[in-house]
């Protein structure tokens, strides 16, 4: 058995080919995985193997170093069924536990395929990461709506709101970028840097204005290019509580309607949160409660 890593776009396309294999509910084109597999931005930088026994890869594994936080992020790990419990997937997960440097099963904050490991479609993959001094720190859940059957105009009513909420175009490029900078996820400031230049002039989301001052963002059509693909969303906590964060939401809702997307769904929402009670009332449902997962050695 060699772990070799993955240097060559003709090893990207036998990696491509093994994920969809194993993870066959993620319905990503080779395009999603190289936009992962190819990281190598600021401090990001995705590290990539794979396991081969006479020439037929049997193993994959990939994570995103950051290297300034010190921190690893692995974005999946696999191993083909035929091949388990002969510490093929031991092997891969090794090349990735750097020295003194955190090292988590979740999905890398500038990006990312699956968001944590769900356990009821994959119970040995929690008992081999609990078996090599991983525990559970988090939950990440995933939650969808059918858009065939959203209906806007059952949300409108006759409030009056001192805000505005406005489609996002040029002007408020900027501002956007200064939002986003405060939330606590300083890193939905580069994915969004990334995606308005990957879809110039295409539809990225909404914002909410007082006093021609941007206080909240909803996006859309920003990781991975996926139009689908609901997030992030930002309100400024000084204007919290005033529904910003549901009319933002529902004016994405109805753009993505309009643009022929069938669902919209977001990959993680955080457990507990007034935000998921709050996409539950707009029609919401989970579909996916994954374990976020830390290496304690």
């Amino acid at each position: 058995m060699k772990i070799i890593k993955v240097t060559s776009f003709d090893n990207y396309q036998k990696f491509y080919s093994l994920f969809k294999i194993m993870f066959t509910e993620f319905k990503y084109n080779l395009k999603n995985i190289n936009q992962i597999l190819n990281t190598n931005i600021n401090n990001y930088k995705t590290v990539n193997y794979v396991a081969i026994e006479n020439n037929t890869v049997v193993g994959i594994i990939s994570a995103t170093v950051l290297e300034e936080q010190k921190s690893v992020y692995i974005n999946f790990i696999g191993v083909i069924e035929s091949y388990r419990r002969q510490k093929v997937g031991t092997s891969l997960l090794n090349k990735i536990l750097y020295n003194s440097y955190s090292i988590y099963f979740s999905g890398c904050p500038n990006g990312y395929l699956i968001p944590g490991l769900d356990e009821t479609k994959y119970p040995i993959g929690l008992k081999f990461f609990k078996s090599k001094g991983f525990i559970e720190i988090d939950r990440a859940i995933s939650m969808k709506i059918d858009l065939r059957t959203f209906k806007y105009y059952n949300f409108i009513n006759n409030e009056k709101y001192s805000y505005e909420i406005k489609e996002f175009n040029d002007y408020y490029y900027l501002d956007v970028l200064e939002l986003l900078s405060v939330s606590d996820h300083k890193e939905w400031k580069d994915v969004f840097i990334k995606a308005y230049i990957d879809n110039s002039k295409k539809h990225l989301g909404y914002v909410a204005t007082y006093d021609n001052k941007v206080i909240g963002f909803a996006g859309f059509n920003i990781v991975s290019c996926d139009k689908e693909r609901f997030g992030p969303i930002y309100v400024s906590d000084n204007f919290r509580g005033q529904k910003i964060g549901k009319n933002l939401t529902l004016s994405v809702l109805e753009k993505q309607k309009e643009l022929g997307c069938k669902k919209s769904y977001f990959l993680w929402g955080e457990n507990n949160s007034i935000a998921l009670k709050m996409y539950e009332k707009i029609g919401f449902i989970m579909y996916s409660n994954m374990s976020v997962l830390k290496y304690i050695n």
